[in-house]
């Protein structure tokens, strides 16, 4: 399933329960592989400002024909906010180069998870590969 899609489904969703009256739902929580790591996260996710986000990914979306530049994609294989399958319409929608790295040991917080220094060591030899040393 496509951004396009999925996202446009999340709306119809939260449009129905925010008009229902419902204001958040439960957190996600932590969202980290690694043993006694774990992130802050709020109790509760609120609607509204989740559906002002989507409403900006609707742009991000729309305009990703426009990204010429070179992009960096790092994906979790397993995440549990993020369906990894969203990243396929960037490779495909961008005007750019997009270099996907695959984390095969974090989830949604790779930053703090197992993969951390994949991370950072992708970051730092992508900039150096578009920026020069």
């Amino acid at each position: 399933m496509g951004l396009r899609r999925s996202t446009r489904n999340c709306w119809t969703g939260w449009n129905s329960s925010l008009a229902a009256g419902v204001v958040s739902y439960d957190s996600v929580g932590s969202d980290i592989k690694k043993e006694d790591t774990s992130e802050a996260a709020y109790e509760a996710t609120p609607l509204a400002q989740v559906k002002s986000a989507c409403d900006g990914l609707t742009i991000v979306r729309d305009n990703l024909g426009k990204i010429t530049a070179p992009s960096l994609l790092i994906t979790s294989r397993i995440d549990h906010t993020v369906n990894w399958e969203r990243g396929e319409d960037i490779t495909e929608s961008s005007s750019g180069p997009v270099e996907q790295v695959w984390l095969e040991d974090s989830y949604h917080v790779a930053t703090l998870d197992n993969d951390a220094a994949l991370v950072e060591s992708s970051t730092v030899a992508f900039l150096h590969r578009v920026f020069g040393s």
